[in-house]
């Protein structure tokens, strides 16, 4: 799998030492929540060097058990948000499910498509997935947005789905597979 993609303003990898301010000035910028959608800030006591550290450390174990769950944006050379490409099944399936955020300093720029759309191409080519899908509240417009603008159809509404602010919520369930992009599915080699 690609260590790290390119997109035309983005480069997804895992994040570096060197990103720590960007990663402290992004939960800084989610406190006081802007939408109840915002990722959950650090406290300023959990936003130190050592807990960065302790987040490389684990997201660079994940890497090496085949598990590349989360990827840096870096715009610029400054941490903006992360991605995700989750829960990967293959066998039958060969699908992943995407969740992704850009930080309240730097929404509005585009970043969340172009975010979206450079984890599509990670998984259709990097990880051979045939199907990629997101699950998203209802509610939650502007990460609707995002999807549609990439390409992702609506396929319906899932009650209950997921755990969110202490209750159970629904989501709207969007995919997109290979050949929704034009692709024909390769399977690894």
């Amino acid at each position: 799998m690609r260590q790290v993609l390119r997109t035309a303003r983005l480069r997804l990898t895992l994040p570096e030492p060197r990103h720590y301010d960007g990663w402290v000035a992004g939960h800084a910028a989610a406190d006081p929540a802007v939408s109840i959608y915002d990722i959950e800030p650090r406290p300023p006591e959990a936003r130190t060097p050592a807990a960065f550290e302790a987040l490389l450390a684990t997201l660079t174990a994940r890497r090496a058990m085949g598990r590349p769950t989360w990827f840096a944006i870096d715009a610029d050379g400054v941490l903006v948000g992360s991605g995700t490409l989750f829960d990967p099944v293959f066998g039958a399936s060969h699908s992943a499910h995407v969740g992704y955020h850009v930080f309240n300093n730097r929404t509005g720029e585009g970043l969340g498509r172009e975010l979206v759309d450079g984890l599509v191409v990670l998984g259709f080519e990097g990880l051979c997935l045939h199907r990629i899908e997101a699950c998203v509240e209802p509610e939650n417009a502007a990460s609707i947005a995002v999807l549609r603008k990439v390409g992702f159809r609506h396929e319906g509404r899932a009650e209950r789905r997921i755990m969110a602010r202490g209750a159970w919520r629904d989501v709207e369930v969007f995919a997109l597979t290979c050949e929704d992009r034009g692709m024909a599915w390769q399977a690894p080699t």
